[in-house]
């Protein structure tokens, strides 16, 4: 998060910027989607 600006944006919107690697990013990403399937699925929320 080099740009202040960037990060200020996204602190006001409720964000909490965290350092990470791509792939650090990727496997937090896979393990939510992974994670709200199974929430879904369990609970038969279906997609309109």
């Amino acid at each position: 998060m080099a740009q202040q600006e960037v990060k200020t944006a996204l602190i006001s919107q409720g964000a909490m910027p965290v350092y990470t690697t791509p792939d650090q990013a990727r496997s937090q990403i896979n393990d939510e989607v992974a994670r709200w399937a199974k929430v879904s699925k369990e609970a038969n929320i279906k997609a309109d």
